[in-house]
């Protein structure tokens, strides 16, 4: 069973991330708002990956009427093309800079 798995081991359940934090939230709380500029969202993001990779951890996403449990995380960088733009009244031409976008994912049990 699983109470004998846990060979005495308990349950703690705490909020770990959101927009306000709950009373009983885990210390190092990660509050998050629409409004975060990129490098606090990319320390955010390491925390939670922190957080994720810790032995004996598991991390539950609450979305309206259910919860999921969150079973990967993953990132990467794609990088945008260089197009060059000509006007057609000219022949002036302009060249966009190539730009790396981070591409950043939760992946749970409901999609």
């Amino acid at each position: 069973s699983i109470s004998d798995a846990s060979n005495g081991h308990g349950c703690c359940i705490r909020a770990f991330v959101g927009r306000t934090k709950l009373a009983g939230a885990m210390e190092g709380f990660v509050k998050v708002s629409a409004r975060d500029a990129d490098d606090e969202i990319t320390a955010q993001w390491g925390r939670l990956q922190n957080q994720f990779s810790k032995p004996g951890c598991a991390l539950i996403f609450h979305l309206p009427n259910h919860y999921a449990l969150l079973f990967a995380t993953r990132e990467w960088t794609s990088q945008s093309h260089e197009v060059k733009l000509q006007s057609v009244d000219s022949t002036s031409s302009q060249t966009s800079q190539s730009e790396a976008t981070v591409h950043r994912e939760v992946l749970t049990t409901r999609k």
